[in-house]
């Protein structure tokens, strides 16, 4: 008698992750149902880290899960972004005129907030 076999391990959510190194953090990932050997699954960057935009494609092989591609960046902050400045006891909003993305930063006159200064904040 022989018995001819072609079992493979799936990858379980509960039970399968990998790490997605982002350069600015690191986040487990894992598939968001049960995957069989061979498969893969396309996730929105979005469901584990909120602020990230873009896709992470993972594949299942043997019971472990891979990253198979991945375009997850920062979420940039909106043009009209903005920040409170205080100069001498006067306050203000100051607001951004431009989409910023992580590193971005932008100026705006001292004299916007208090009349006395000058140069940019």
């Amino acid at each position: 008698l022989s018995v001819d076999t072609e079992c493979d391990r799936g990858c379980n959510p509960g039970q399968s992750s990998t790490t997605l190194d982002l350069g600015f953090e690191d986040i487990t990932v894992k598939p968001k149902s049960a995957m069989d050997s061979g498969s893969s699954e396309t996730l929105a960057c979005d469901s584990f880290s909120s602020g990230l935009d873009g896709d992470v494609t993972l594949g299942c092989y043997g019971g472990a899960v891979l990253i198979l591609s991945q375009t997850c960046a920062e979420r940039p902050c909106a043009a009209s972004s903005f920040a409170t400045a205080e100069l001498d006891g006067q306050v203000d909003v100051i607001t951004s005129s431009s989409e910023l993305v992580t590193g971005d930063s932008f100026t705006e006159a001292c004299s916007q907030v208090n009349d006395d200064y000058t140069g940019d904040i």
